[in-house]
């Protein structure tokens, strides 16, 4: 009996050896395998890696290039703007020799309560006139607007609100205007309006920080924006103004120049602007002027006004060239 319980035992010792140097193989064979994952996963993420640092170098190599390129871009725009103002002076200087001596006649702000009348005017003299619209306005007196137009007018943006502490506060809020005011003489007339603007105020406008107004100008010149300023104003926004002293700001700014743009407004509630327009129109063609509009403008025509002011004023100045 005794020693048949030896031999359980014996056998039982066995089995458990067995067992566990079954376990201790797998055990190792289990370790290995883990022990080559590890490695292989670990040549893998060298491999990746080095793939990264490639795609860097590449990326970092692309960023120079492009770099380089906005460099280059840069240097031909500013070139560009050299031989623009050159070439505007050299025609400026030969339209001044012997082009003919142009006027500008711009109303802002309207429609308003004379401007049907105003039209009128003008169809009398046989000419035509740019009108920079407040889209507000406009939304009112669709039809007007588009009379305007049919007429051979200019009809293009100024301002939406005309709210300069909203439309100044940002660069964001000024785009936010012009695209309203954009949309809204589209809608009115069915098709886009020229890239021709005027900012209320004008670029000089004492609201916009320098800050804001560059960001503004960067952002439009680089969508091929033009903005017209002036350079003979009626000055008829001005307390105790009159016909008479509306027409003599405009005509003794107008002495000794031959590209003249013309700020009058469209939306005084008097006649002022309205009674001295015949008469103003009649003596700077008795002056050799001709009217023209900025829906007709030729290219020749808008760098002859940049050389002198009134088209993209200040452009290089705030765009730090």
């Amino acid at each position: 009996m005794e020693k048949q319980s030896l031999t359980i035992i014996a056998a039982f010792m066995i089995v458990i050896m067995l067992v566990n140097s079954a376990f201790a193989f797998y055990t190792d064979r289990k370790i290995r395998k883990i022990t080559n994952d590890i490695q292989s996963t670990r040549i893998q993420l060298q491999e990746k890696d080095k793939q990264i640092k490639q795609l860097n170098d590449a990326v970092t190599e692309k960023d120079k290039q492009i770099n380089f390129q906005k460099d280059e871009i840069h240097k031909l725009n500013k070139l560009l703007q050299s031989k623009r103002g050159k070439w505007a002076e050299a025609l400026a200087m030969r339209g001044r020799i012997t082009g003919p001596k142009i006027a500008y006649l711009t109303f802002d702000d309207g429609p308003g309560p004379h401007t049907y009348q105003i039209l009128q005017v003008l169809k009398e003299h046989g000419i035509n006139a740019s009108f920079f619209v407040v889209g507000a306005k406009a939304e009112e007196q669709p039809d007007l607007v588009r009379a305007q137009f049919q007429a051979g007018h200019a009809v293009l943006p100024h301002t939406y609100s005309h709210k300069y502490s909203e439309i100044y506060a940002s660069k964001d809020a000024f785009l936010n205007d012009l695209h309203r005011v954009e949309h809204t003489i589209t809608s009115i007339l069915g098709f886009a309006v020229p890239k021709i603007f005027r900012f209320p105020g004008g670029v000089t406008n004492a609201v916009a920080s320098r800050a804001v107004m560059t960001g503004i100008v960067k952002q439009l010149h680089g969508e091929g924006y033009i903005y017209a300023d002036w350079n003979a104003s009626a000055a008829d926004t001005a307390i105790g103004r009159n016909k008479d002293t509306e027409l003599g700001n405009i005509l003794n700014a107008s002495q000794d120049k031959n590209e003249v743009v013309i700020l009058c407004h469209d939306i005084q509630p008097d006649t002022h602007t309205l009674d001295m327009l015949g008469e103003l129109i009649k003596t700077m063609k008795a002056r050799g002027f001709i009217f023209k509009t900025f829906r007709d403008i030729s290219d020749e025509e808008i760098y002859r006004l940049s050389a002198v002011g009134t088209i993209n004023l200040n452009l290089e100045k705030l765009l730090g060239n």
